[in-house]
């Protein structure tokens, strides 16, 4: 009982991340039409991936898709998010910008020790290339075909051409990452969850 309380915690932190994020995202959203929004918002739609994947892990069900997309999206994004404050640093850490650009640094460190955990051993080849198709569709959509990606500030068409790069150079290591795959001790109930999640996987 114990793991399904602590799992509902993460869910509602989860959608909560994507309440907030769906509303930073809500000026970008409106200049596209609704079935380009699963492409739109990154974060957002991560930490609902995550949040799902906690659901089904208190119904004692799993998915294979589902948890590649989440883990893999959590790691992307969270590492995307706090590169681009870096990269963007005279602007994002500037005083009057500071704290909230440090919130944020925060948030999606969190979400790639999210996506760390939810990068399970027994994870599929199939479910991991579902993932990278997806991510790496992102990526076209974002910088080559529509230029959906985020709005930043001070952004220069030079300084895009090389996140771009640097987008996709990350979507692949990424997802070396997901078929390599690495073992992490998770402490107390979060291995007792994350060993639990495996088993269920192990049955799809």
């Amino acid at each position: 009982m114990k793991k399904e309380i602590v799992a509902l915690f993460i869910v509602a932190i989860n959608i909560a991340g994507f309440i907030y994020g769906f509303i930073h995202y809500s000026k970008q959203v409106v200049d596209f039409p609704e079935y380009l929004w699963l492409f739109i918002l990154d974060c957002p739609l991560a930490v609902l991936f995550a949040a799902w994947v906690f659901l089904m892990f208190i119904f004692k069900q799993g998915s294979q898709v589902l948890t590649a997309l989440a883990s893999f999206g959590c790691i992307k994004y969270g590492i995307w998010t706090v590169g681009v404050l870096l990269f963007f640093s005279p602007r994002y850490l500037s005083p009057e910008l500071f704290f909230a650009s440090f919130s944020l640094i925060l948030m999606h460190l969190l979400m790639i020790v999210e996506g760390a955990f939810l990068r399970v051993d027994n994870l599929k080849r199939y479910a991991i290339l579902i993932a990278l198709a997806f991510f790496l569709f992102n990526d076209v959509l974002d910088y080559v075909v529509l230029e959906t990606h985020p709005n930043l500030i001070d952004e220069t068409p030079e300084k895009i051409s090389i996140l771009a790069v640097l987008t996709f150079i990350l979507t692949f290591i990424i997802a070396a990452f997901m078929f390599r795959g690495y073992r992490f001790r998770w402490p107390g109930i979060l291995g007792e969850i994350r060993e639990t999640l495996t088993s269920f996987l192990k049955q799809k």
